[in-house]
């Protein structure tokens, strides 16, 4: 199912991610007949709110950007393509079929959300009318393909070239029966999935005990999204990313959290104007960022402060671990400062992933876990030094059952790799389950929590109703070998045979008042980073905001501080 192209499309789908695949003669579809429904859906429930208003002039000058006083027409339902020739030359500005004359075929699927939808749903190509009849007659059953055959043909017409009205239905029918197939095939897929992680359950029983149960106080901002915490004079060193730009970069800025007094400040280094990356190791800071536009490192210890000359001064590399040393892993390249040298350990083709997280290597892998797309779907990766050539390797297909109907193992919130080298991976998020996943040191995958529980129920997907669960989203090694998990329904103690909630988490669904209050942001916390500070006090940092202090109190229970509601001023390091 890898690499399967679409009859008469010209376009490959490297993953079987049919449910938000896009593919059609150039007009965006939604593959499948159970997305179609759903479409569908969406389309008529748009329609009964504010497409009774909504003119072809209109719509059409939506698809174009522009802002002209909708066209008083009636409704007349064509009943063939030379009379939706006729009513769209009628009712659609002159500058827009100016525009249709002007541009390429291709083009006119820019109208498919705006003009295209509107001719779906007034000339009742999803409800039922006599032009749907006149496609379903031709062979041609769905609405986004009968708007696809009108805008080609509107086009073609307007040129005056020749409809080719049967080799488009071809290819639309051709369409169809390769999705059916793939769906097959999918379904064939899911059941495979199904037997595998029956295979992969660990048996871990869930401890029945009673766990105090604390709130989290209500929030005034989704606050800041820590992807590092690291112990750092006689503090945590805290590091927040920035906003993703267009080409995938982002920068790290760093905090400094006081735990005696609480206060979180943002730390600046003199040397550097904008810092892009920090790490910590043998309580040195490091960090990476701009002077006058060149890159600098500097070190910062706790008497001493000096700059590091970097590998190569053509670009911005990002800092990583490597046990009691600091990586410089660039573009394609990865160096180890070993004393006061870099050494190159590694030098490829593949374009190493920006990580979340500073990139981690222990024995012959690194790790990575990138930042998504538009905060979906933060991958987890490993380049794997030990094969020749070294591999560029994702877990969601390493693993080899993911797929679009489950389970949806493509984000990876946090992780953890034990001294003898297993991996343990928390996969998934509230909306298709958060799962726990461990992969041996042989490459032997296991599953700990699957969709917010310890046994199997054989849904791939979790189910909406479902209560929160085990959720488990940051996982931490703790020096006695045990994990610790943190998720939003609580915080976990992980064993080889069973599950112990610690504490129980509640209001971490939050409506934060936005935009003056005008608007709510529906905010959720679900922690990706976790540190043990030991004598009851745990540091937990949320993906999308939230940094938290949970700390016993004297009665046996434990409260919930936000760090991160308030900003202190800066401290110069």
């Amino acid at each position: 199912m890898t690499g399967v192209t679409p009859p008469g499309l010209g376009l490959v789908i490297s993953e079987p991610r049919f449910a938000a695949a896009r593919v059609s003669l150039g007009f965006p579809r939604l593959a499948g007949p159970v997305v179609a429904v759903a479409l569908a859906a969406i389309e008529i429930t748009a329609a009964g709110c504010s497409r009774s208003e909504l003119t072809a002039a209109t719509a059409a000058n939506q698809d174009a950007g522009r802002a002209e006083a909708p066209v008083d027409v009636g409704m007349p339902i064509p009943g063939n393509l030379e009379e939706c020739f006729a009513e769209l030359t009628r009712v659609l500005p002159r500058a827009t079929i100016e525009q249709m004359q002007g541009g390429s075929e291709a083009e006119m699927a820019r109208h498919h959300l705006g003009l295209g939808m509107w001719m779906r749903n007034q000339w009742g190509l999803w409800r039922g009318s006599r032009l749907r009849d006149y496609f379903n007659g031709l062979g041609v059953h769905h609405p986004d393909d009968m708007s696809g055959i009108i805008l080609t043909s509107f086009w073609r017409h307007l040129h005056g070239e020749p409809l080719r009205l049967d080799e488009q239905i071809r290819t639309h029918q051709a369409y169809w029966e390769w999705a059916r197939r793939q769906e097959g095939l999918e379904q064939q897929r899911a059941e495979r999935a199904i037997e595998r992680i029956h295979a992969m359950m660990m048996g871990l029983t869930l401890a029945e005990v009673s766990a105090p149960t604390v709130a989290l106080p209500d929030r005034s901002t989704d606050g800041l999204r820590a992807r590092y915490l690291a112990r750092y004079r006689g503090g945590i060193l805290v590091a927040v990313r920035g906003t993703v730009r267009g080409d995938g970069a982002f920068q790290m800025r760093p905090y400094f959290l006081d735990l005696q007094k609480l206060t979180l400040h943002p730390i600046v280094i003199s040397e550097i104007d904008v810092v892009w990356s920090t790490v910590v190791v043998a309580e040195v800071g490091y960090f990476l960022g701009e002077h006058n536009g060149r890159p600098l490192l500097a070190a910062v210890g706790a008497n001493a402060k000096q700059t590091i000359p970097l590998p190569r001064s053509d670009a911005m590399p990002q800092l990583g671990l490597d046990g009691e040393r600091v990586l410089a892993v660039y573009r394609n390249a990865v160096y180890r400062l070993d004393g006061d040298k870099w050494s190159l350990i590694h030098q490829g083709t593949a374009e190493l992933p920006r990580s979340g997280p500073p990139p981690l290597k222990f024995d012959t892998r690194i790790y990575f876990r990138d930042e998504g797309h538009h905060e979906d779907r933060k991958r987890f990766w490993w380049l794997d030094l030990g094969s020749t050539p070294p591999r560029l390797v994702s877990l969601d297909k390493d693993v080899g059952i993911v797929g679009p109907s489950g389970p949806r193992w493509e984000d990876a919130p946090s992780y953890a790799v034990t001294p003898g080298g297993d991996l343990w991976v928390a996969v998934g998020n509230d909306r298709s389950g958060g799962s726990l996943l461990k992969r041996s040191s042989d490459g032997a995958y296991q599953v700990a929590i699957v969709n917010g529980a310890n046994a199997f129920d054989g849904n791939l997907l979790k189910i909406p109703a479902r209560e929160p669960g085990i959720a488990v989203s940051a996982i931490v090694l703790q020096e006695n070998g045990l994990l610790l998990g943190a998720g939003p329904s609580g915080l976990y103690r992980i064993g080889s045979t069973r599950i112990e909630r610690l504490v129980s988490f509640k209001n971490t669904s939050q409506k934060i008042p936005w935009d003056a209050g005008r608007t709510v942001y529906h905010w959720r916390w679900d922690p990706s980073g976790l540190l043990d500070l030991g004598l009851g006090r745990y540091l937990i940092s949320g993906m999308f905001g939230g940094i938290y202090l949970l700390q016993r109190q004297g009665d046996g229970g434990f409260a919930l501080v936000a760090l991160d509601e308030t900003i202190e001023e800066p401290v110069t390091l």
